[in-house]
């Protein structure tokens, strides 16, 4: 894998020149270059009226050595660095339990390291409800606090549960340590996931009712989307609008618009999307309390 750095394109490029733009650099036919991905994309608009986009890209091409001795003298074309996480040590057979103290982010963190390094890690953590706590919180932060208490009470209930499935099966691949892991990597399906179930759960009780559903990449890019689309001011004739909109993406794109695009307009639609989504399941809800009444 061949890094290439400050590769320029003109603002409003359209998307194959980009490759065009790779294969230029290396030097390299089209079928010599097998994939890439963007690693890093930045805007140089020091000059106004030419902004650029400054790529890094990290290219997969066939014979690289004799590729990257020909462009030697180019510092800007070096392998690929590995910036692979790897765990400074691993447990040994019988060690102690490691105690977290901590449900944060950072403690939430640690666990996981500690996971990956085969240790079996207690995280505690205990105190005052949220709203005794900190009673000037703003509403903003009490819903983003809830949707991360859900967030990872789901995933804690899952792992336990594929933890349960995998000693009920004796799959001893799954138990260990490495149990939480595991369930937390299990993918399914979501697409018959009711995003507004979310919203029955309340963090500041005693009681909790999680969802029976496994948190999957698309699950969370759900979950990220309705609370951006609760952040944003969208009126449901605009959601309309914008949906119709990112239908015509997908039509061109193959994929609908994503939420974490850098492109302020594609994000739009996403938010737009993720609005309408949320309109039409309170009218559905609004639609079932009034027939139940």
């Amino acid at each position: 894998m061949l890094r290439i750095q400050e590769l320029k394109l003109p603002l409003d490029h359209p998307e194959p020149a980009l490759r065009q733009a790779i294969l230029k650099r290396l030097g390299v036919s089209d079928q010599n270059l097998v994939s890439f991905t963007v690693f890093k994309r930045a805007y140089d608009a020091r000059k106004t009226s030419a902004i650029q986009l400054i790529y890094t890209i990290d290219a997969d091409v066939k014979e690289e050595p004799s590729v990257l001795k020909r462009l030697s003298r180019d510092k800007q074309i070096v392998p690929t660095p590995d910036l692979d996480y790897r765990p400074p040590l691993q447990a040994q057979s019988g060690a102690k339990r490691p105690v977290v103290v901590g449900m944060g982010p950072c403690g939430l963190f640690a666990g996981l390291l500690l996971a990956e390094m085969g240790f079996n890690p207690i995280i505690l953590e205990r105190g005052k409800i949220v709203r005794e706590r900190y009673p000037d919180l703003s509403d903003h932060d009490q819903e983003a606090i809830r949707q991360h208490a859900v967030a990872a009470m789901n995933v804690t209930q899952q792992a336990k549960l594929e933890l349960s499935n995998a000693a009920s099966s004796g799959d001893e691949e799954s138990q260990g340590s490495t149990a939480l892991l595991d369930g937390v990597r299990k993918f399914v399906n979501v697409r018959d996931l009711d995003i507004e179930l979310i919203d029955k759960i309340n963090p500041f009780d005693a009681a909790y009712s999680v969802l029976a559903k496994s948190m999957d990449e698309k699950l969370l890019r759900q979950v990220q989307a309705t609370i951006e689309a609760k952040k944003v001011s969208i009126s449901e004739v605009d959601a309309r609008d914008l949906a119709k909109r990112a239908l015509q993406f997908k039509m061109e794109r193959g994929r609908l618009p994503d939420i974490n695009s850098a492109d302020a307009w594609e994000k739009r639609m996403a938010e737009g999307v993720a609005a309408l989504s949320r309109y039409r399941a309170q009218a559905k809800a609004a639609e079932a309390k009034n027939n139940n009444g």
